[in-house]
């Protein structure tokens, strides 16, 4: 049988990309991810009800679930190239830009459907960039290598946004400080394209090695490094499968314990999208809070969770692991909890510093929760679908956060925040039973 150049010459010859490619997505997911999190502060602070703050995240969401969807189906299709690529890291500069110079709410919801979709834009390729660029033995490695990069590029934006909200608050405004951040933001994305170009330009269009013939042999052999070696879809040793094969592959029907998986991840977000689109507004009428301490307790939350994730790979290996998953969802509804009720019975001195407290739990539970879910979709994925249904799974959780999102923002502004955060634990608690048996 007839190898196919291109896969061949990915496997044996050394990467087309530079060993320093993961650097670019982690500026980008240093602008990116502070810039999410500030503008529902820079809402907040242009006076917006909580309502609104709940709107401007979950038609963000909903951008971000179509994001998924067509940019996923475009990655497939066009690969790394360099044009697409530049394409999607410039993207959100342009948005942050809109951001900056706008003082009106209605233009910020506008717009952010659009950030929605540019948000997500690199998600879906980062993947296709391993599968083609890189030889098949070094897929796991260099997808740790980007995680731990997101991660930290996330904990960096989110550090950088606290001190520098901190000091310009005091110089400058409320305002006038997060306007430059958005341009701060611009800065890095422009930084971020340069050198994903650069270090991204020789990744080509190569065909995908998962989608080949294998010969029976190949076919039939036990498993080396996964389902994918298992049934030979991770083999690329012949020819592209043809238009129908590639349809019958996607047609695979999903295990119930998989249909499973997604419902927790429905009733999780929508519970979790409850009070996280409420807290800045919750820190800013109720607590009094400056701009700064409101991106801390964020910060907190995301330093945590980075910082947690090496410990709960190791759980993950012992006996404990399976009862991890409900124990972490149950928790974080606990501290959730909390948080609502910190405001109402402690000092506001002591309250900002208990919410802080409590958003560190938040960010190791958080970790736990989505560890746990990675392994369970890849487990539970037919074979040589783990990438479209880890997209379908992001994009449940984007339009259950949206759903979330308006619910906490209504119920805020009409009954109160404390059962804001009383309603959404109790959405926790529930997936947490239905998480059980997984």
């Amino acid at each position: 049988m007839r190898a196919v150049p291109a896969v061949a010459a990915v496997q044996k010859d050394k990467p087309a990309v530079s060993r320093h490619w993961v650097y670019s997505f982690s500026l980008f997911k240093m602008a990116s991810d502070s810039v999410d999190t500030v503008l529902l502060v820079f809402a907040a602070a242009l006076g917006a009800s909580a309502t609104t703050v709940a709107l401007v995240d979950a038609v963000g969401d909903i951008g971000a679930v179509v994001g998924l969807v067509v940019i996923g189906g475009l990655a497939d299709k066009l690969g790394p190239r360099w044009w697409f690529l530049g394409l999607l890291l410039a993207c959100p500069a342009l948005v942050m830009f809109g951001f900056a110079a706008t003082s009106s709410i209605a233009l910020i919801i506008g717009l952010s459907v659009v950030w929605g979709i540019v948000f997500v834009g690199p998600m879906p390729l980062t993947s296709v960039i391993i599968m083609r660029s890189f030889p098949q033995h070094r897929w796991s490695e260099q997808h740790v290598r980007i995680s731990t990069m997101n991660t930290l590029g996330t904990t960096m934006g989110m550090v950088v946004a606290v001190v520098w909200l901190g000091i310009g608050e005091h110089f400058l405004g409320d305002l006038a400080a997060l306007r430059i951040f958005f341009m701060i933001g611009v800065g890095l994305i422009v930084a971020s394209t340069v050198t994903g170009l650069f270090w991204l330009g020789r990744a080509g269009s190569a065909p995908d090695p998962t989608l080949v013939r294998v010969s029976k042999y190949q076919a039939a052999r036990p498993a080396a490094s996964g389902n994918g070696a298992r049934y030979g879809h991770a083999v690329p040793a012949g020819e592209p499968l043809g238009e129908k094969e590639r349809r019958a592959a996607s047609r695979a029907p999903y295990s119930d314990r998989l249909k499973s998986v997604f419902v927790v991840n429905g009733v999780y977000f929508i519970g979790l999208g409850m009070s996280v689109s409420v807290i800045p507004v919750y820190l800013r009428s109720q607590l009094n809070a400056p701009v700064f301490l409101m991106m801390s307790a964020a910060v907190a939350s995301s330093l945590a969770s980075t910082f947690s994730m090496p410990f709960i790979g190791r759980a993950m290996s012992k006996p404990m692991s399976l009862r991890l998953f409900p124990v972490a969802i149950g928790v974080r509804g606990l501290l959730l909890i909390a948080v609502g009720l910190v405001g109402f019975v402690l000092p506001q001195h002591v309250a900002l510093g208990a919410v802080v407290l409590c958003m560190v739990g938040v960010g190791v539970c958080g970790a736990a929760v989505s560890v746990c879910t990675s392994l369970r979709v890849s487990r539970f994925a037919p074979p040589g679908m783990v990438g479209s249904t880890s997209g379908r799974y992001t994009a449940l959780t984007f339009l259950a956060l949206a759903v979330g999102s308006v619910a906490g923002g209504v119920i805020a502004e009409h009954v109160g925040y404390s059962y804001v955060f009383a309603l959404s634990a109790l959405w926790l608690f529930v997936a947490a039973v239905l998480s059980v048996r997984l």
